[in-house]
């Protein structure tokens, strides 16, 4: 096993024992033609119950994004990045929060956690 693989596992291990229940939302579009509205799609919302790490947004944390996103963001979560939010971006909503920016924080090209900024 590698560095990444324990890495990951260590994470896995402290956001399941420390961690509390979240849950992600993502508005899809299922993509088939409605000839009646004239438009792609009927609007299809994927939830996921996650468990993260929940902390208020710190300012070394804020300068690392830039002066642009300081007033936007009010909590931080880190998570372990799976297959069904490998895709997580600013147009999901956490805890009915609006995601802001979503950093990986990786290990010989794997994903050990993910950090979400939202506000």
């Amino acid at each position: 096993m590698g560095l990444a693989d324990n890495l990951k596992l260590t994470a896995t291990s402290l956001i399941t024992k420390y961690g509390n229940v979240v849950v992600l939302q993502h508005d899809v579009n299922d993509g088939v033609y409605d000839p009646q509205t004239g438009s792609y799609g009927t609007p299809v919302t994927n939830q996921y119950s996650r468990k993260a790490y929940v902390k208020p947004v710190s300012t070394k944390e804020l300068e690392a994004l830039g002066e642009g996103a300081w007033g936007d963001i009010v909590f931080i979560a880190t998570m372990v990045e799976d297959t069904e939010i490998v895709d997580l971006d600013n147009t999901w909503t956490f805890n009915g929060s609006k995601v802001i920016k979503v950093i990986k924080t990786e290990a010989q090209d794997t994903s050990i956690v993910i950090k979400v900024f939202c506000g």
